[in-house]
């Protein structure tokens, strides 16, 4: 009778091992080469140039541990008993905003290597709170994701329309060619968020002048202020190309509301190409 009750003991005590285990590696998060990951994205923020570079390195050199880790900092879901079991553990516990604030650094060291992550980060556009740190995600892994978020531009949550269309204005110019007809679509979206989102898209992929150009103008009398600075900031963007922009953003940049008038002015100096220049003084 000893020797299993023993065992049983043994047993129960691997068992409750293993669930301590698991619990802890859910509040604190995975770790790769023996270190949080939430450590490592810490330290690419780190001011001692060393420690990045050597964060950099770790993590560019072994995709295929931190980009799982780094799928799971986005995923992960704040919840009281979490934070209460953190606490009665003492365990280290980064709530979501810092995860995925640190996981977006993570994808920007990755770059193109995480497209693997674009169906498991998909999902995430329309989650409220994760939707702007997936499309800095997205927008770190550049053109490989422009498929998938093309045909998301068209779904029938708005969330998830304006976070696409906000993860393809965050890539390098010319990666999201692809989407440049749904996109110009988008500027007619029944959303006034998601049709700003679309307009800021538009400009930042330099959609083709010819096209963009018109509609962004027709914009530029939008009912919602939102969108018509998005539509000038666009605008601003093709800098000469949009001269016949000038009529209207002259009259808005009088506007009473800041937005609006600070994105007309910003566009006009753009557009001209050079600094307005400055007043002068009575006595000069």
């Amino acid at each position: 009778m000893k020797k299993p009750f023993i065992i049983g003991i043994i047993l129960f005590l691997v068992v409750l091992a293993a669930a301590y285990g698991m619990l802890v590696s859910n509040l604190s998060g995975p770790k790769v080469q023996g270190k949080r990951v939430t450590v490592w994205m810490d330290e690419l923020a780190s001011r001692e140039e060393a420690v990045r570079e050597k964060a950099k390195s770790a993590i560019s050199g072994n995709v295929k541990d931190f980009l799982p880790a780094l799928v799971s900092m986005m995923h992960f879901k704040d919840s009281e008993d979490k934070q209460k079991w953190a606490t009665v553990l003492n365990v280290d516990y980064p709530p979501s905003y810092t995860r995925r604030l640190g996981a977006v650094r993570g994808f920007n060291v990755l770059g193109a290597a995480a497209a693997p992550a674009v169906p498991e980060l998909l999902p995430l556009l329309g989650v409220q709170d994760a939707g702007q740190d997936v499309a800095s995600a997205f927008g770190a892994i550049g053109k490989d994701a422009v498929g998938p978020l093309t045909q998301k531009l068209s779904d029938s949550d708005k969330q998830v329309r304006a976070m696409a269309a906000a993860s393809l204005s965050r890539m390098k110019a010319g990666e999201a060619t692809g989407a440049a007809d749904a996109l110009i679509k988008g500027l007619k979206d029944e959303d006034p968020v998601t049709r700003g989102w679309m307009a800021t898209a538009v400009g930042k992929t330099q959609v083709s002048g010819d096209v963009a150009i018109p509609q962004l103008i027709a914009l530029l009398e939008d009912k919602d202020g939102g969108v018509i600075a998005s539509a000038a900031s666009s605008l601003g963007l093709y800098g000469a190309a949009a001269k016949d922009a000038m009529p209207l953003l002259q009259k808005l940049a009088k506007s009473r509301n800041e937005e609006i008038s600070a994105a007309a002015q910003n566009a006009i100096i753009e557009i001209k190409g050079e600094p307005e220049a400055e007043p002068k003084k009575a006595n000069e």
